[in-house]
């Protein structure tokens, strides 16, 4: 996935992060090195990441990415870095992304919180919220399950309608959490989901390690 971009493309390549709701924070990541105008930093590589830095390298372009793990092993950043290097690569190829849909980042708790947002409209505007994350080119939902606090009905159902949507029409989809296990998964969201993120992911990839923001 990992591609260099010109100083134009490097520009379009933020606009379109900031655009898909990227943390300043995350929108400098890559899974390479890269030179010249193209400034995104690769992320830092040691024994603790290596099965995140193998699976995210061998991604294919329309593949599921699960990865799981403990507060700050480098779930986001991993997880990041993968999506904009996805971005990357179709603006590298086309100059533009390909869609007229943005691809979004977010976490499971700013989707609930914005699609209540929209749902202030009426029912029209949460589904048409909702029907922006199944359509979307790519798709980050971060910190699944970091919410301590059960799923409402409709939460539930929500999320179920944009996996299976996603799994049906073989959107890339880049997850995270905390939930180690796909038991733990499918206590929250339901086997209906967990086989879908099985079929299209794989395996789940669990990051061991130290907190890095603990220094």
């Amino acid at each position: 996935i990992v591609v260099e971009l010109d100083i134009h493309q490097a520009e379009r390549h933020l606009d379109l992060l900031i655009d898909a709701g990227v943390p300043k924070a995350y929108r400098l990541w890559s899974l390479g090195e890269n030179a010249g105008s193209d400034h995104r930093k690769p992320v830092v590589r040691d024994a603790e990441n290596q099965p995140a830095q193998d699976v995210c390298d061998g991604l294919k372009m329309d593949s599921w990415l699960v990865l799981a793990g403990d507060v700050g092993t480098g779930k986001t950043t991993f997880a990041s870095a993968t999506f904009n290097d996805m971005v990357a690569h179709k603006i590298r190829r086309n100059n533009r992304f390909g869609s007229a849909r943005p691809p979004r980042w977010l976490t499971e708790a700013s989707f609930l919180r914005m699609a209540a947002i929209a749902g202030a409209a009426g029912y029209h505007g949460r589904a048409a919220y909702v029907g922006s994350m199944i359509l979307c080119p790519v798709l980050v939902l971060d910190d699944l399950g970091g919410q301590r606090t059960d799923l409402t009905k409709w939460g539930v159902g929500a999320i179920r309608d944009i996996f299976d949507e996603r799994y049906s029409n073989e959107r890339p989809t880049i997850m995270t959490t905390n939930l180690a296990s796909w038991d733990a998964l499918a206590k929250r969201y339901g086997d209906h989901i967990v086989s879908r993120m099985i079929e299209r992911a794989k395996y789940m990839t669990v990051l061991n390690g130290r907190d890095r923001r603990m220094g």
